[in-house]
């Protein structure tokens, strides 16, 4: 009998949450995604936010985004999500924000795979 490490025990827990939510993205009534996914947790500006930055992180962005490579279940948790945060007040530019955490190309900050081999030399 083995112990199982609390990486693994995160990593069992973050795959089962995964998996739970791509299941729940196949429902096609998206008025009850955001009901679903939160699964008794109280409906918060910041729990919300907090379910779509965890879906971006393990779908990636979603295709209106990203293009073809993007992710429709990513899309589908950005329409549940959104709706219920511009009603809580939250505003056009929070909402970019939470929709895109990272800096995007021609933004400051944002650094490209080819900036990061320069700076390494590797030209």
């Amino acid at each position: 009998m083995t112990n199982k490490s609390e990486v693994e025990i995160k990593e069992n827990i973050i795959g089962r949450e995964t998996f739970r939510l791509l299941e729940i993205s196949k429902n096609p009534k998206i008025e009850d995604l955001l009901d679903a996914a939160l699964d008794g947790r109280e409906k918060t500006v910041e729990s919300v936010s907090k379910l779509y930055s965890f879906v971006q992180r393990h779908f990636g962005e979603g295709v209106t985004t990203a293009g073809p490579a993007g992710s429709s279940t990513t899309d589908k948790f950005w329409v549940a999500c959104s709706a219920f945060l511009r009603e809580s007040g939250v505003t056009d530019e929070e909402l970019s924000k939470i929709r895109y955490p990272y800096p995007r190309a021609g933004e400051p900050g944002f650094r490209s795979i080819l900036d990061e081999m320069h700076d390494e030399g590797r030209d």
